[in-house]
């Protein structure tokens, strides 16, 4: 491999279109993250209560259920007014239809979760009298129960009573106990959990949660649901970035009337447009596997979702993944990010004078160097630039390449 030794040259200022260009690039590649991911109003409902803490048995926490698929490291706060105890999704999301248990709510050092991670801080616990849980991800409120027709929400206050299972009594276990199918709409499936004739509730003294009389928490918790309304088994999204195009492989193992997938990407700023479409199995419960290829990636981070739409016009949406393309014919930057010496991987097929040029995020050149056309990989000092993002354009003819770096 031949190296090359460059010098700088003065720097520059570029026109604004450029600059426009260079910044709107970092935003997306930085940001994209605020705007795709978070859950809505009823995209988890509780499924079971217990305010059961008495010794040897007895175990309180509470359960949930997934009805939309919770994103990988979702981070859900449940509050009792008192405490809090913070769940967070493993690092692969949670399909739609998952039932999350979290048990022995009471102890800092006890609690878990049957899915995830939990953490509680001090003063959380489940009473049998006037208790209210209420749960968030950041400012969005997603759901609320309470053992009490009166007991406000802690932090929830205006969230509909859709959303809440509200159980007069006083009761110390309740555990929802209608059907586990949600065939109807997604709406229809929230007003059945949200039904306190579909519960069961049990409010007397000693062990309640472990006794064996109807219900226990939690072994009277359903397992799961299932149903048309949720989306479809995803098990696997991920993309794969080739020399000159990027392949999308996802996997399902059960659907139900899907029609098809829309496959959506960000191409300006951080919204997602339709790119193509792949026919879905519409009703199968064995294994189907899918894939896509993007001819058109860009330099850097790529991102990408499925759009699943039934027969019927319902859908929804997969996770994010997010695809590094290294650029056009093996153009390589690294590491980053970088301390002194950036290394530069440059296409064998460029033949011609080649420019390098690196711009900050106000579109102002901070160095430039010129190739002579005749080396495959420079290292660029780099030493004098401050830590942040910037980003590098390599130039060959009419041919443009741009990545982003950082430098710390």
């Amino acid at each position: 491999m031949k190296h090359t030794a460059l010098h700088t040259q003065p720097h520059a200022v570029i026109s604004f279109s450029k600059i426009k260009k260079f910044v709107l690039f970092i935003i997306t590649s930085i940001f994209i993250s605020i705007h795709v991911f978070g859950l809505s109003n009823g995209d988890i409902m509780f499924v079971g209560f217990s305010a059961d803490d008495i010794a040897p048995n007895g175990i309180e926490g509470f359960s949930f259920v997934a009805l939309k698929i919770i994103p990988a490291s979702t981070l859900i706060v449940f509050d009792d007014g008192e405490g809090t105890i913070t769940w967070t999704s493993p690092v692969v999301s949670v399909e739609a239809g998952t039932v999350v248990n979290i048990t022995h709510t009471e102890s800092p050092s006890n609690v878990t979760a049957s899915i995830g991670t939990v953490v509680r801080t001090p003063g959380f616990n489940i009473s049998g009298d006037n208790e209210a849980i209420d749960a968030m991800e950041g400012t969005t409120c997603l759901a609320g129960i309470a053992n009490n027709g009166s007991s406000p929400m802690p932090n929830c206050t205006s969230l509909s009573s859709d959303y809440i299972v509200r159980i007069s009594g006083d009761n110390d276990v309740m555990v929802y106990n209608g059907s586990t199918s949600c065939n109807g709409t997604l709406a229809e499936c929230i007003a059945m959990i949200a039904n306190t004739a579909n519960w069961i509730t049990q409010d007397d003294t000693g062990d309640q949660s472990n006794d064996g009389i109807p219900p226990d928490f939690p072994g009277d918790v359903p397992t799961s649901l299932t149903g048309s309304a949720l989306p479809i088994d995803l098990v696997s999204f991920t993309g794969k970035a080739k020399d000159d195009a990027i392949t999308l492989i996802w996997q399902t193992l059960s659907e139900t009337n899907n029609d098809y997938f829309l496959i959506e990407k960000v191409l300006v700023g951080k919204d997602f447009h339709e790119i193509g479409r792949v026919p879905g199995a519409g009703t199968s419960l064995k294994e189907n596997n899918y894939t896509f290829t993007d001819p058109h990636p860009a330099p850097g981070a790529n991102y990408y979702r499925l759009k699943q739409v039934d027969y019927d016009g319902r859908f929804s949406y997969s996770p994010v993944v997010s695809v590094n393309w290294g650029g056009e014919d093996g153009f390589r930057i690294f590491p980053s990010p970088v301390v002194s010496n950036l290394h530069v991987a440059l296409p064998q097929n460029w033949e011609d004078a080649e420019d390098i040029i690196v711009f900050d995020l106000l579109g102002q050149v901070r160095k430039r160097w010129h190739l002579d056309g005749t080396a495959q990989e420079v290292e660029l000092d780099v030493s004098g630039l401050p830590p942040g993002i910037f980003v590098m354009e390599a130039v060959s003819g009419r041919r443009r390449v741009v990545m982003k770096f950082e430098k710390n």
